[in-house]
């Protein structure tokens, strides 16, 4: 019989902020049909002003997938922990979020977890060994069910890298594969749908090559939404958009959006989602 532990949650208070449109790449051969994913920055609740923004404001109906962004890790790697004091009960912001499927029943909302800000050192000691692993992924079912998530979004940035040892690529893919065989053995004992198991992916050859197997690590996700903007930023001496949709001659020659089309070619694209930010 299916068992899921009981988890504890506490409550960092803590956000990394960013809301972008996530749309199935144009020029890449895909497998499955349109669908658009929207992160919901759940820190811009706290804003002032024209800033301010609620799950109230998000449109029911334009997204096919709503991801909550984010969830947080225990400190020992072994549950899951909301970012806002206000992320739970009956009148918070999760069940705010989840409160638009009763104007769109055909919308799926999926929690986050990690992104930029919390790095790798939460996720270490998360896919330290098949225990370790075992643990966490219990109780990230629990806290899903929990609260009426349709599914996970993985945004570990990244594998191997930003304090990660490289055995954690490998590692990495074995937590997947074990997060996606737990959704489905859930299913099947409960006879509930499998929650959808998405990541955040790195749309540069250099992260990809360094924190994934590709080849594997496909076999064990829904969709990937590759994070295909940021290509310009501070780090430059002169401004270009983040994330233009076309080439500029400027583009540099070397870098993480000349290599897009070469993972438009990888193994990864069979169920890639091309991220554009607003």
């Amino acid at each position: 019989m299916f068992t899921m532990a009981k988890c504890s949650v506490t409550c960092p208070g803590w956000l990394s902020v960013f809301i972008f449109l996530a749309v199935f790449v144009s020029r890449c051969p895909l497998a499955y049909g349109k669908k658009i994913f929207c992160y919901y920055s759940s820190f811009a609740y706290n804003r002032h002003g024209q800033g301010n923004f609620l799950p109230e404001n998000i449109n029911p109906h334009l997204c096919t997938h709503i991801i909550y962004a984010f969830v947080g890790i225990s400190f020992d790697g072994k549950g899951l922990v909301p970012f806002n004091d206000n992320d739970q009960g009956p009148k918070g912001l999760y069940s705010r979020t989840l409160a638009l499927k009763k104007e769109n029943s055909n919308l799926k909302v999926l929690l986050a977890v990690g992104g930029w800000l919390i790095g790798s050192d939460s996720f270490v000691p998360v896919v330290r060994s098949e225990k370790t692993r075992a643990t966490w992924i219990q109780c990230v079912l629990v806290y899903l069910r929990r609260h009426g998530f349709d599914g996970f979004d993985m945004d570990w940035e990244f594998p191997a890298t930003r304090g990660s040892p490289p055995q954690d690529k490998f590692r990495f893919t074995q937590l997947m594969k074990e997060l996606y065989e737990a959704f489905v053995k859930e299913s099947t004992h409960t006879g509930k749908e499998k929650l959808l198991l998405t990541m955040a992916t790195a749309s540069g050859a250099y992260y990809i090559s360094q924190s994934y197997e590709a080849g594997k690590i496909i076999h064990y996700l829904d969709y990937m939404l590759l994070m295909t903007y940021n290509y310009h930023g501070q780090w430059e001496k002169f401004t270009g958009h983040h994330s233009g949709l076309h080439p500029h001659r400027h583009d540099p020659k070397y870098g993480e959006k000349s290599q897009l089309y070469q993972v438009c070619r990888s193994r990864l694209v069979g169920k890639a989602v091309a991220g554009f930010s607003r």
